[in-house]
């Protein structure tokens, strides 16, 4: 009778619950004990009251971890293999002035490009990416000043692009080149062919155009490229 007077008077958070509803309360107990809850634990039968709750502890913690990912290394490929045409180049964690800088590359450095939108392009650092000014940027490895080059010359000419209406006129196009070489704008000056897809097709051949260098005082310079295709 003592004892089942004994276990009668047990505290209502003491009370055995039926083994199938174990399974989601005690989870979620010992999550309350890893994010810093400590249950009291009465004196009264003190070491097999101890003992039962280490043991539990010690069996079901497991259910409370997770596991914690690092961010995902970038595995896009690179399309261009650049190289920094300035004393200094910023790489910025957006493609904006404003943006703050997150690493620099000395002048002569190469920097992989994973993608470019209008006047930045993507470079990768690491296992990260940032941007930086295309304009700051050159296909052509550089340490020191160049000779003076104001000559403007093609690596890749724009392909000509034929009519087959045979319309006549003129297209007269002209590109924004960075410093590196690379169209970075192309803008219609004039079409009096009246054919809008050949100005297209002009625009986009212009578009895929690489040139030299431009060197003035021995520093890579932008420039204005004036196209004229006559039909």
């Amino acid at each position: 009778m003592a004892n089942a007077a004994r276990h009668n008077g047990l505290r209502g958070s003491e009370r055995r619950l039926p083994a199938g509803r174990t399974a989601g309360i005690l989870p979620a107990f010992l999550c309350r004990i890893q994010a810093g809850w400590k249950p009291a634990i009465r004196p009264a039968g003190s070491r097999r009251s101890v003992a039962a709750v280490m043991l539990t502890l010690l069996t079901l913690t497991t259910g409370c971890s997770k596991t914690i990912e690092g961010p995902h290394p970038d595995t896009r490929e690179t399309i261009a293999v650049m190289y920094v045409a300035t004393p200094t180049l910023e790489i910025r964690a957006r493609a904006s002035g404003d943006a703050p800088v997150m690493t620099s590359y000395k002048q002569g450095e190469a920097v992989s490009v994973v993608a470019v939108a209008g006047e930045w392009a993507e470079i990768r650092t690491g296992t990260a990416t940032g941007w930086a000014r295309q304009d700051s940027l050159s296909r052509i490895k550089r340490d020191t000043a160049l000779p003076d080059n104001t000559t403007v010359r093609f690596i890749r000419a724009p392909m000509a692009v034929a009519s087959s209406a045979r319309q006549p006129g003129e297209i007269v196009l002209e590109a924004f080149v960075n410093s590196g070489g690379s169209v970075v704008t192309v803008t219609t000056m004039r079409n009096t062919t009246g054919s809008f897809d050949l100005e297209r097709r002009n625009r986009d051949e212009l578009t895929r155009a690489t040139f030299e260098p431009m060197i003035v005082d021995g520093k890579a310079q932008t420039f204005i490229y004036t196209h004229r295709v006559t039909y």
